[in-house]
C-alpha cells in the first residue's frame, strides 16, 4: 500500500503528472492555484472503512513505533492557532555540477529535502511561495475510556504491528527552526490540519 507506507513519493508523482500538462507562461511561475489533485488521490481510500482502518492513529500508537513520513491520523483538540507559515510551494532546484534545474513542490512537506550537489534557487521566477495555517493540537482533554473505545470501535482497530522505523534517506533538510517552547509538551503536537489524515 504505497499510498499510506510512503504518501509523500505518491504525492510527487500526482504533482509531476499535473506539471507535465501545464504550461507556465513565459519568465513566470506555473499555475499552482488550479484544482489540487492530491486529496482527489487520497479520496477513494479515506472513504473505505477497510482502508481508513489501517491508517495508523497518533492517539493509540506511538510515534517511535512509526515508519517516518507514514500516513497517520489523529483525533483531538485544536488549543491554539498559530502566525501564517510561509513555505515554498514550487522551488526550483538546481544541480551545482551540471547545473540542470528541475521544479519541485513542498506543498506537503514541513522542510526542503535535498540531495547532495543539490540546492535551492529562491530567486527563481519559477519559484512559488505560498502561507498556510498551523494550529497546535492536543488529544481531547478528559476524555473517558468508553468514549476512546467508542471511536476506536468506529474507526476500526489500529494496525497491530506498526511499522518499524526506517533508516535515514541520507538527504538534507532545510527549514527554519521553531522556538524551543512550542515542544515542551511531549504529548502535544505541532501539525498542518489541512486534512484528517497526515504524514508524519
Amino acid at each position: 500500500m504505497e499510498w499510506l507506507n510512503t504518501p509523500l513519493a505518491c504525492i510527487d508523482t500526482v504533482l509531476a503528472a499535473q506539471q507535465q500538462h501545464q504550461q507556465p507562461p513565459p519568465g513566470g511561475a506555473a499555475d499552482t492555484a488550479t484544482a489540487d489533485p492530491v486529496p482527489a488521490f487520497f479520496a477513494p481510500y479515506l472513504a473505505s472503512p477497510e482502508a481508513f482502518a489501517h491508517i495508523p492513529s497518533l492517539n493509540d500508537v506511538p510515534t517511535e513505533r512509526l515508519r517516518p513520513n507514514t500516513l497517520v491520523r489523529f483525533r483531538g483538540m485544536v488549543q491554539d492557532l498559530f502566525d501564517p507559515e510561509f513555505y515554498p510551494d514550487v522551488y526550483e532546484e538546481v544541480h551545482t555540477a551540471t547545473g540542470q534545474r528541475r521544479l519541485r513542490c513542498g506543498r506537503y512537506r514541513d522542510v526542503v529535502c535535498l540531495e547532495d550537489g543539490v540546492e535551492v534557487d529562491y530567486q527563481s521566477p519559477r519559484s512559488v511561495p505560498r502561507a498556510r495555517n498551523t494550529m497546535y493540537c492536543v488529544p481531547v482533554p478528559g476524555e473517558t475510556a468508553w468514549a476512546k473505545e467508542a471511536w476506536v470501535a468506529a474507526a476500526g482497530a489500529a494496525p497491530s504491528s506498526p511499522a518499524a522505523r526506517a533508516p535515514s534517506s541520507g538527504k538534507r533538510q532545510t527549514k527554519r527552526s521553531m522556538d524551543d517552547d512550542d515542544s515542551d509538551d511531549d504529548e502535544d503536537a505541532v501539525m498542518d490540519t489541512s486534512t484528517d489524515a497526515v504524514p508524519v
